[in-house]
């Protein structure tokens, strides 16, 4: 989490933040990422623990889920991380997987899933090469950046490099690869609205049925 410096109000940060994403949207920050009827990339990633996990190994058990992360740090990212979580069973009723990817290191990814009881796979994504071929990777801004610095969030130490984060986003895709339904929002501090890939996963499975 955010550790605020005793001189710099919350206010602020919260200031700084939303002139960054106004700033983002008005750029058009998520102009690049894919929507609904696109491919999903084959990504091959490591987990927490250090195995490689592929989208074909995803694909060949069903439907999967995938949303992007900021980290442990952030409240917003734990606040969509909780949500997901909280779907869980749900998306596995539907005979579907759900992963979380974040440019974080393992160890930050072991520490948010520890810390917050989740129960998917996060899968670390450093330096963001698969945030970029989703088209979601976004640099975070010098103004925030130096806002972020100042309250103790170095995304050097947490992500290992770089002050790239993931566009907070979900994506469904059938086992086919095929995007069914995208969710991007350059707006970080809103929740993602995650109920929404429920019908989703219901329509992907009526499909494959008939």
């Amino acid at each position: 989490m955010i550790d605020r410096h005793p001189s710099f109000s919350s206010i602020q940060v919260v200031a700084a933040e939303r002139l960054a994403v106004a700033g983002s949207i008005a750029g058009g920050a998520a102009r690049s990422a894919l929507r609904a009827g696109d491919r999903m990339p084959m990504f091959v990633l490591p987990d927490t623990d250090g195995k490689e996990t592929g989208a074909r190994e995803f694909f060949s058990r069903g439907p999967l889920v995938v949303f992007f992360l900021r980290g442990a740090w952030c409240p917003y990212s734990v606040r969509n991380a909780k949500a997901v979580e909280g779907l869980r069973g749900e998306i596995y009723k539907r005979s579907a997987s759900v992963v979380g990817m974040s440019q974080q290191t393992a160890h930050q990814g072991r520490k948010m899933k520890r810390q917050n009881d989740l129960g998917f796979p996060i899968l670390v994504d450093s330096g963001g090469g698969v945030a970029a071929q989703f088209g979601i990777k976004w640099t975070v801004p010098g103004c925030l950046r130096q806002v972020y610095e100042r309250v103790g969030v170095d995304l050097t130490r947490y992500q290992g490099e770089g002050w790239s984060l993931p566009i907070p986003s979900v994506f469904v895709a059938g086992p086919d690869g095929g995007i069914a339904f995208a969710e991007v929002d350059p707006d970080f501090t809103r929740p993602l609205d995650v109920a929404s890939v429920l019908p989703v996963l219901e329509r992907l499975m009526v499909s494959a049925a008939g």
